[in-house]
């Protein structure tokens, strides 16, 4: 194989110089969106609920504005402040609703008749202080820790947004204009704090935080891989030729993306370190076998010959992995989230070229590398290799050692939970966690869900229902979890105590409550509008319902409770929780469970080549207990640190975890096969040849993803510390439980197990 690519080495490089031209080009077609709800699958349940309830009540997503004032909303300048930001918000792009005591309806009785104006049209006729009337009719429950906080120095005015779904550019826009309308606001009100959070500028939030990883600590990360490679390999010039191979395999992935006219996203954003570092691993085996066996200032021919033995002892192992990495990566096809899905593919498209790659150009590229310059840690790396090895060539080993610290890990398994916080996604010195922060604090948290409650055999307005609907309205309004909870019934209520001074009584028919409605809806002002709260056929209503600061477990928990009550209660209305943080909530955990199913088919399948490849199902399954092991004691190291557990950085660190086993199983069988050494010579060597590559992959890769923990987006952080954490756990079972499990499987074989293999 070396010698005709060596011999057709100009034809490879042009071609190679075309494919990148080729490849750049697509690179420039892909488009970004930071929009978030492209994370649903179109089968899962969870959001095709969220889809009907948005097609029957109107779009869900939104933007809050908190408007301080520590004297009190009443006192001047806020009422104008209020008025000026509820009309400046409706020309921002894509706002189809504003909600604000500046427009909120305040229906009043004239002489029988009913006429409905604003809240600060009734209490605040003019730009200075309110009357006391005010104070009174913020204390309504369905007001407080909505659109006004308990002592009444916060108010509230949302935005409610509507955006197509996987938008590219949009949510960027609408983000940047609220951001200047904040500040145009300080300027007009320089004694009022302002405060804004919400959906959308969570979904901002995500993009801004990735690129900024993307722009600054990856390639930071890349840049530290690079330095660390050229330490441990003696030679710039061969950390420069691998990297050129991760980067090479970079280029062609996204290139290949944008050619198919994928939209990259806040998952897809991490498809360049994964591929560059499963390449980088894979590469790094040939690169320290040509410079570790290199002669001095070698000839022209004997660095060909080196680069062609180099290229021949380790392009087995090499295929392996590629394959194993793909197959694992590829096993994210299993879940629901389509963005997942294209990380998985296209990370395993750049595993599969940087193979090619690294077979077919690193070798020949390394053969015009004549000097390896002497170095300290590449020296003490082989010393402490070389140790190991004579122990191993002894019959010793630190097996036990290994075993009790991968049993303590295991323990931390029990630890993991997946309980994710989106607002602490994001470190303290993130503007939205800041501001998010500051009005969950003082008015209201970001998150909110829906109870679609329906009458199959009615309308909204029966008694029966309508008591239903404030029962259940009530029930939610006293939970620790919900900030606040509107509903129909307030409207109604309101419409009855203005009608007649009195609240809804039961013996109001059906026919009346409608009539109601309709007069209160004929009474409302120019913008707005109820038909938020009732479908079009007026069998079904929404509770909506603010939450505090709340975790996805407990928004599942507090969906939980809603059907247990809605059962307990035996009416026979129909009832779905729904909104925008509902499939939020349940996103985590229905990938992770899909994800092991891929997972596991994957370890199948990784055993299975292991075996056929090496002809011995024993070593399938060591091969399978070397890449799980590792991944559980990484998993279980982060369970006793923090607990929350992730997705995709198990695919990924498979593909690291298999490259270094299989290179020692290989080196293992040569030893047996071709040297004829006894089982634990055979392992002896099996470290010598195999384990200066290895710890040195793990220290380049373990050290370059470490420092993604400096991000300041918890997902890219967490994302380094747990693939660090796995591939140490690999290094440490690699040399110290590996060798004793590939001298078992030689030990207890038939007796020509080792000339078949």
């Amino acid at each position: 194989m070396f010698d005709a690519v060596y011999s057709h080495r100009r034809l490879l490089w042009a071609g190679l110089a075309i494919l990148l031209a080729l490849a750049l080009l697509g690179a420039t077609k892909l488009t970004v969106s930071s929009d978030n709800r492209i994370f649903y699958g179109p089968e899962n349940p969870y959001f095709v609920d969220y889809l009907e309830f948005e097609s029957e009540f109107g779009s869900n997503d939104n933007i809050v504005f908190a408007v301080q004032n520590t004297k009190g909303i009443s006192e001047a300048p806020t009422p104008q402040a209020i008025r000026w930001l509820a009309s400046e918000i409706p020309r921002l792009p894509y706002v189809v609703r504003v909600d604000s005591l500046a427009n909120y309806p305040n229906p009043i009785s004239h002489e029988s008749e009913i006429s409905v104006e604003t809240i600060l049209d009734t209490s605040c006729p003019g730009a200075s202080a309110c009357d006391r009337a005010l104070t009174s009719k913020l204390e309504e429950p369905h007001l407080v820790g909505r659109l006004v906080n308990e002592p009444q120095t916060v108010t509230g005015v949302v935005a409610t947004i509507r955006i197509d779904r996987g938008a590219v550019g949009e949510i960027e826009r609408l983000h940047n204009e609220a951001k200047a309308l904040l500040q145009e606001f300080r300027e007009h009100f320089p004694s009022l704090s302002i405060y804004y959070t919400g959906g959308v500028p969570m979904m901002a939030a995500f993009a801004e935080e990735t690129a900024r990883d993307l722009g600054l600590l990856l390639p930071i990360a890349l840049i530290a891989i690079s330095v660390l490679l050229g330490l441990v390999l003696g030679s710039t010039w061969m950390a420069s030729a691998i990297v050129l191979m991760g980067l090479a395999s970079i280029v062609v992935t996204l290139g290949t993306a944008g050619w198919l006219g994928h939209v990259l996203n806040n998952a897809t954003s991490i498809v360049p370190l994964v591929v560059f570092t499963l390449v980088v691993a894979s590469s790094m085996h040939i690169a320290v076998h040509y410079s570790r066996n290199l002669p001095p200032n070698a000839t022209k021919a004997a660095a060909t010959a080196q680069a062609k033995a180099s290229l021949s002892s380790s392009v087995t192992p090499i295929l392996l992995s590629a394959v194993t990495s793909a197959v694992s990566l590829s096993s994210l096809v299993f879940v629901d989230s389509p963005p997942i899905r294209q990380l998985g593919l296209l990370s395993a498209l750049g595993v599969l070229v940087g193979c090619l790659l690294t077979i077919a150009i690193l070798p020949v590229t390394l053969s015009f590398i004549h000097k390896i310059s002497d170095n300290r840690l590449s020296t003490w790396i082989q010393i402490v290799i070389n140790g190991l090895a004579r122990d191993l060539e002894a019959g010793k080993s630190r097996t036990l050692i290994a075993a009790f610290l991968f049993g303590a890990a295991f323990l931390g398994l029990t630890q993991l939970r997946v309980n994710e916080d989106f607002v602490r996604f994001f470190d303290e010195s993130v503007e939205f966690r800041q501001q998010t922060d500051a009005v969950s604090k003082l008015l209201t948290g970001p998150n909110h869900i829906e109870v679609v409650l329906t009458n199959p055999t009615g309308s909204v307005f029966s008694p029966e229902f309508l008591e239903h609907t404030s029962a259940i309205t009530e029930w939610l309004r006293k939970h620790k979890l919900v900030s606040n909870a509107h509903s129909l019934s307030d409207v109604l209520g309101e419409v009855s105590q203005a009608f007649s001074g009195k609240p809804l009584e039961g013996s109001v028919t059906e026919d009346e409550l409608a009539q109601l409605f309709l007069v209160y809806e004929l009474s409302l002002q120019q913008g707005q509008s109820n038909t938020d709260l009732v479908d079009a056929s007026q069998q079904a209503t929404r509770v909506s319902v603010l939450l505090k600061d709340s975790t996805s477990t407990q928004i599942q928990a507090l969906e939980k409770l809603i059907y247990d009550w809605d059962r307990q209660s035996g009416k026979p209305f129909e009832l779905v929780v729904t909104g925008e943080n509902i499939p939020v909530a349940h996103l985590s955990l229905m990938n992770i469970r899909a994800m092991t199913v891929g997972i596991f088919l994957s370890l199948a399948f990784t055993a299975l080549i292991v075996a056929v490849a090496f002809k011995s199902a024993k070593l399938g399954l060591v091969a399978l207990i070397s890449t799980v092991l590792p991944v559980l004691a990484g998993f279980g190291v982060w369970g006793w640190v923090s607990g929350d557990i992730g997705l995709a950085v198990i695919a990924l660190t498979i593909g690291v975890v298999v490259d270094d086993s299989a290179h020692f199983i290989y080196r293992f069988l040569d030893g047996r096969n071709r040297l004829d050494l006894e089982p634990w010579q055979a392992a002896a060597y099996a470290c010598h040849r195999a384990g200066a590559a290895i710890v040195g992959t793990s220290v380049v890769m373990g050290l370059g993803l470490l420092l993604l923990v400096a991000s300041s987006f918890e997902v890219n952080s967490s994302f380094g510390a747990v693939a660090c954490l796995i591939i140490v756990s690999a290094l440490i079972f690699d040399l110290a439980i590996l060798p004793r499990l590939t001298v078992w499987t030689a030990r207890f074989g038939s007796p020509q197990w080792e000339k078949r293999a």
